[in-house]
Protein backbone atom coordinates (compact mmCIF):
# COMPACT_ATOMS: atom_id res chain seq x y z
CA UNK A 1 0.00 0.00 0.00
CA UNK A 2 2.86 2.30 0.60
CA UNK A 3 4.95 1.91 -2.59
CA UNK A 4 1.72 2.48 -4.08
CA UNK A 5 0.69 5.89 -2.47
CA UNK A 6 4.66 6.95 -3.07
CA UNK A 7 4.51 6.10 -6.52
CA UNK A 8 0.95 7.86 -7.05
CA UNK A 9 2.39 11.12 -4.70
CA UNK A 10 5.57 10.81 -6.95
CA UNK A 11 2.95 11.11 -10.38
CA UNK A 12 1.20 13.84 -9.12
CA UNK A 13 4.28 15.72 -8.22
CA UNK A 14 5.87 15.67 -12.03
CA UNK A 15 2.69 16.45 -12.76
CA UNK A 16 1.96 19.78 -11.09
CA UNK A 17 5.45 20.65 -11.58
CA UNK A 18 4.85 20.09 -15.65
CA UNK A 19 1.46 22.51 -15.53
CA UNK A 20 2.19 24.89 -12.43
CA UNK A 21 6.77 25.27 -13.12
CA UNK A 22 5.55 28.32 -10.50
CA UNK A 23 3.28 28.00 -8.02
CA UNK A 24 0.46 25.45 -7.39
CA UNK A 25 -3.15 26.63 -7.09
CA UNK A 26 -6.73 25.91 -7.52
CA UNK A 27 -7.72 22.65 -7.24
CA UNK A 28 -4.32 21.27 -7.37
CA UNK A 29 -3.48 23.19 -4.26
CA UNK A 30 -6.18 21.32 -2.74
CA UNK A 31 -5.06 17.78 -3.31
CA UNK A 32 -1.37 18.66 -2.36
CA UNK A 33 -2.64 19.73 1.03
CA UNK A 34 -4.87 16.62 1.04
CA UNK A 35 -1.94 14.73 3.30
CA UNK A 36 -1.83 17.26 5.60
CA UNK A 37 -5.60 16.61 6.43
CA UNK A 38 -4.97 13.02 6.43
CA UNK A 39 -2.11 13.25 9.27
CA UNK A 40 -4.04 15.84 10.81
CA UNK A 41 -6.91 13.16 11.04
CA UNK A 42 -5.42 10.30 12.55
CA UNK A 43 -4.22 8.19 8.83
CA UNK A 44 -0.20 9.58 8.65
CA UNK A 45 0.67 5.66 8.78
CA UNK A 46 -1.21 5.79 5.32
CA UNK A 47 1.63 8.60 4.19
CA UNK A 48 4.48 7.89 5.98
CA UNK A 49 7.12 5.77 3.61
CA UNK A 50 6.38 8.33 1.44
CA UNK A 51 5.38 11.87 2.68
CA UNK A 52 6.34 13.48 5.65
CA UNK A 53 4.37 16.48 7.73
CA UNK A 54 6.84 19.72 8.11
CA UNK A 55 5.52 21.69 11.05
CA UNK A 56 7.61 25.14 10.87
CA UNK A 57 6.64 28.34 12.79
CA UNK A 58 5.46 30.87 10.19
CA UNK A 59 8.65 33.46 9.25
CA UNK A 60 5.63 36.11 9.53
CA UNK A 61 2.91 35.00 11.57
CA UNK A 62 4.99 33.42 14.44
CA UNK A 63 1.81 30.88 13.77
CA UNK A 64 2.33 26.99 12.98
CA UNK A 65 2.46 26.15 9.19
CA UNK A 66 2.44 22.53 7.87
CA UNK A 67 3.52 21.09 4.42
CA UNK A 68 3.47 18.03 3.38
CA UNK A 69 6.90 16.87 1.52
CA UNK A 70 8.07 13.70 -0.15
CA UNK A 71 11.37 12.73 1.64
CA UNK A 72 14.35 10.04 1.73
CA UNK A 73 16.17 8.89 4.17
CA UNK A 74 20.04 9.19 4.24
CA UNK A 75 20.80 6.08 5.80
CA UNK A 76 24.36 6.95 7.27
CA UNK A 77 22.96 9.61 9.38
CA UNK A 78 19.54 8.74 9.22
CA UNK A 79 18.29 12.37 8.59
CA UNK A 80 15.01 12.87 6.86
CA UNK A 81 16.20 14.99 3.58
CA UNK A 82 13.36 16.59 1.26
CA UNK A 83 14.52 18.90 -1.23
CA UNK A 84 13.25 22.30 -1.70
CA UNK A 85 11.00 22.78 -4.98
CA UNK A 86 10.26 26.07 -6.96
CA UNK A 87 14.11 27.71 -5.79
CA UNK A 88 14.25 27.28 -2.43
CA UNK A 89 10.85 29.74 -3.08
CA UNK A 90 8.58 27.63 -0.74
CA UNK A 91 6.86 28.92 2.52
CA UNK A 92 8.06 25.81 4.19
CA UNK A 93 11.60 26.67 3.71
CA UNK A 94 11.99 30.15 4.36
CA UNK A 95 10.33 29.80 6.94
CA UNK A 96 13.27 27.36 7.96
CA UNK A 97 15.90 29.44 6.71
CA UNK A 98 13.86 32.06 9.89
CA UNK A 99 14.10 29.51 12.41
CA UNK A 100 15.66 25.70 11.90
CA UNK A 101 13.47 24.56 14.77
CA UNK A 102 10.63 22.38 13.39
CA UNK A 103 8.78 19.07 14.20
CA UNK A 104 8.33 16.00 11.89
CA UNK A 105 6.02 13.63 11.56
CA UNK A 106 6.46 10.38 9.52
CA UNK A 107 3.72 7.86 9.64
CA UNK A 108 2.60 7.75 13.20
CA UNK A 109 5.61 8.54 14.37
CA UNK A 110 6.28 12.50 15.50
CA UNK A 111 9.92 14.50 16.69
CA UNK A 112 11.05 17.94 17.24
CA UNK A 113 14.08 18.32 14.60
CA UNK A 114 16.78 20.81 13.56
CA UNK A 115 16.46 21.35 9.60
CA UNK A 116 20.30 22.21 7.90
CA UNK A 117 20.40 22.81 4.20
CA UNK A 118 22.80 20.02 3.21
CA UNK A 119 26.05 20.89 1.40
CA UNK A 120 26.27 20.33 -2.34
CA UNK A 121 28.55 17.80 -2.59
CA UNK A 122 26.45 15.29 0.48
CA UNK A 123 23.53 16.81 -1.82
CA UNK A 124 24.93 15.48 -5.32
CA UNK A 125 25.46 12.18 -3.65
CA UNK A 126 21.86 11.96 -2.03
CA UNK A 127 20.08 12.59 -5.43
CA UNK A 128 22.35 10.35 -7.22
CA UNK A 129 20.65 7.57 -4.52
CA UNK A 130 17.75 8.98 -4.68
CA UNK A 131 16.88 8.93 -8.90
CA UNK A 132 16.04 4.92 -8.47
CA UNK A 133 13.51 5.51 -6.05
CA UNK A 134 11.86 8.20 -8.33
CA UNK A 135 12.15 7.91 -11.51
CA UNK A 136 9.78 11.02 -12.20
CA UNK A 137 13.12 13.12 -10.77
CA UNK A 138 15.27 13.94 -13.61
CA UNK A 139 12.16 14.58 -16.36
CA UNK A 140 10.89 16.88 -13.65
CA UNK A 141 14.06 18.92 -12.64
CA UNK A 142 14.33 19.23 -16.68
CA UNK A 143 11.09 20.41 -17.24
CA UNK A 144 11.83 23.10 -14.41
CA UNK A 145 15.38 24.50 -15.32
CA UNK A 146 14.25 24.13 -18.77
CA UNK A 147 17.01 22.28 -20.28
CA UNK A 148 17.86 18.62 -19.94
CA UNK A 149 19.48 17.85 -17.14
CA UNK A 150 22.58 14.83 -17.69
CA UNK A 151 22.72 12.46 -14.59
CA UNK A 152 26.37 12.92 -14.12
CA UNK A 153 27.94 15.43 -11.35
CA UNK A 154 27.34 18.59 -13.18
CA UNK A 155 23.64 17.81 -14.21
CA UNK A 156 22.83 16.78 -10.52
CA UNK A 157 25.34 20.18 -9.51
CA UNK A 158 22.85 22.23 -11.18
CA UNK A 159 19.93 20.58 -9.75
CA UNK A 160 21.05 20.83 -6.16
CA UNK A 161 21.94 24.44 -6.10
CA UNK A 162 18.49 25.50 -8.01
CA UNK A 163 16.34 23.20 -5.47
CA UNK A 164 18.31 23.12 -1.50
CA UNK A 165 18.13 19.90 0.22
CA UNK A 166 17.47 19.59 3.26
CA UNK A 167 18.12 17.20 6.04
CA UNK A 168 16.05 16.87 9.12
CA UNK A 169 17.65 15.58 12.31
CA UNK A 170 16.08 14.92 15.85
CA UNK A 171 17.13 17.27 18.63
CA UNK A 172 19.82 15.70 20.59
CA UNK A 173 21.73 19.38 20.73
CA UNK A 174 21.12 22.99 20.32
CA UNK A 175 20.56 23.82 15.97
CA UNK A 176 22.83 26.25 14.24
CA UNK A 177 21.12 29.03 12.03
CA UNK A 178 20.04 27.33 8.57
CA UNK A 179 22.82 28.44 6.17
CA UNK A 180 21.82 28.79 2.65
CA UNK A 181 24.25 27.29 0.72
CA UNK A 182 26.40 29.53 -1.42
CA UNK A 183 25.65 30.38 -4.72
Amino acid sequence: MQALMQRTYQAIEYFLARRFPTRVTGIWRFILRMPIWSYNLGFGWMMGGSVLLLTTTGRVSGQPRHAALGYGRDEPTGELVVSAGWGGKTDWFRNLVADPHCTVQTGSRKCAAAARVWPEEEAIAHMRAFIPKNPYAPRMWSHLLGEVIGLDDEGLRKVVQAFPVVGFKPFDSKPSALRLPDA
